[in-house]
C-alpha cells in the first residue's frame, strides 16, 4: 500500500504532520480524515 506523508501548517507557525494511505494500483474515490486527539501529545496511549 503506497502512502504520501502531507505536512499543512497554520496561520500560527504550526505544522500538522499527516499519513494518507492509498489503495494499490487504483484511484481513491473518496477519503476520510481519522484523529482520535488533535490536542493531545504524541506520547498519548490511546
Amino acid at each position: 500500500m503506497p502512502s504520501e506523508n502531507p505536512r499543512f501548517e497554520n496561520p500560527g507557525g504550526d505544522t500538522l504532520a499527516a499519513r494518507l494511505d492509498l489503495p494499490d494500483g487504483e484511484s481513491p474515490y473518496a477519503f476520510a480524515l481519522f484523529a482520535h486527539c488533535f490536542t493531545c501529545s504524541k506520547d498519548l496511549e490511546a
